[in-house]
């Protein structure tokens, strides 16, 4: 199928879990997919690599797609400036972001130190802010990970409350603008 046929898609996160599953399905319906991921591990731990988005690089072109690898940091506005400006270099045009960058810190809230808070919302919350201009469509996506009532997930539950709230803020106060 071609549904995204021309079209150019950056998946922040791209690398692993509900984004790599994003990129590669993007990169079949016909989609040129940058792939835009840090490398850092689940838990937001290690150095950045960009092995992982590489890796799903060699997946998309070897089933006859186009797609190039990013390893950026979407939390912060440098990193995801970055990432716009690599699609628009590469492919000259941006129809749409699906934000699926996250990280898990798996503790119960209450065990939380201050730095894994300002870890989880960085990527959670600062990572779904709009830095694309007016191009394409803006979607963030989340993990059952962060739902109420999983003991160990409270930031990532709650970061994933402020995603979704912020979104569709975003969208009616964009929707206004243009009249």
């Amino acid at each position: 199928m071609d549904r995204l046929a021309s079209k150019v898609v950056l998946v922040t996160g791209g690398a692993r879990g509900i984004g790599r599953g994003i990129a590669l399905h993007a990169a079949a319906e016909g989609a040129r997919v940058v792939v835009a991921d840090v490398g850092y591990e689940y838990d937001g731990s290690g150095a950045p690599s960009r092995a992982p988005a590489d890796k799903v690089v060699t997946e998309i072109e070897g089933a006859g797609g186009e797609a190039l690898a990013v390893c950026e940091d979407v939390s912060t506005l440098e990193g995801a400036g970055r990432m716009v400006a690599a699609a628009l270099d590469s492919f000259g045009r941006l129809d749409g972001v699906v934000n699926c960058a996250g990280i898990a810190v798996q503790k119960p809230l209450w065990e939380f130190e201050a730095r894994d808070w300002d870890t989880v919302v960085a990527v959670h919350l600062r990572g779904q802010l709009p830095r694309h201009g007016q191009r394409g469509h803006v979607h963030g996506v989340g993990a059952r990970a962060g739902a109420p009532g999983a003991p160990a997930a409270g930031g990532a539950g709650g970061a994933g409350r402020g995603r979704g709230g912020g979104g569709r803020g975003g969208a009616r106060g964009r929707a206004r603008a243009r009249g």
